[in-house]
């Protein structure tokens, strides 16, 4: 499936991205930086240029202004859903200032909330967010997995993992879904009513 690649201006540590013929790849700003290191030409660049002043030549650039409402990376997300995109992956969207990983958390929500999906990879990270529905993962995964519920209150049920639920009520002001366990099994995260963020921490391979 094609997919919407949003590069940003946060922490990366990628050596390289994969990338399919219908992919369209935006950079948000500083990201434009990372594709230079890794050689990747971008369809547009979406900037203020205030963390990334050098001159961009041979390619679409979306200037918008240092003082707006949407971020560098909505701005990105917009561009790739009026293009027709419904999923996304977001790089260089976490570390530093922790509100802009808040941010992009929220496009996250945006993108859900516009009949699209997105996840946030960073490292042995990756963030998702989730409606309605269920997410399944395989016994070879390992590692932590938390959720925590974007709405007053989801109603979840999360199946073979260390600490399981059976429809059980997750607040937003109480982090009962933080620091989940992969045990090898199949296992599977449902929301029967809400809005969950999902923060998958892979266990790093050996050497």
């Amino acid at each position: 499936m094609k997919k919407c690649i949003l590069i940003g201006a946060g922490e990366f540590y990628e050596k390289e991205i994969p990338i399919e013929k219908e992919d369209l790849v935006i950079a948000c700003d500083g990201g434009y930086a990372y594709c230079q290191q890794l050689k990747i030409t971008p369809h547009l660049v979406v900037s203020d240029f205030d963390s990334y002043k050098n001159e961009i030549k041979d390619v679409k650039v979306n200037r918008s202004q240092p003082e707006k409402d949407d971020t560098d990376m909505l701005l990105g997300i917009q561009e790739g859903v009026n293009q027709g995109y419904h999923e996304f992956v977001i790089y260089g969207g976490m570390g530093g200032r922790i509100e802009h990983t808040l941010a992009n958390i929220q496009c996250l929500k945006y993108l859900l909330d516009h009949d699209a999906h997105g996840v946030m990879i960073s490292k042995n990270v990756s963030i998702d967010v989730m409606g309605e529905g269920c997410i399944e993962y395989s016994e070879y995964e390992k590692g932590y997995i938390s959720v925590f519920s974007l709405n007053d209150n989801s109603l979840v049920s999360i199946e073979n993992l260390k600490y399981p639920l059976d429809h059980a009520i997750l607040s937003n002001a109480y982090p009962l879904g933080i620091d989940n366990e992969f045990i090898q099994k199949k296992s599977r995260i449902t929301v029967h009513q809400g809005c969950v963020c999902i923060i998958q921490h892979k266990e790093k391979e050996n050497g």
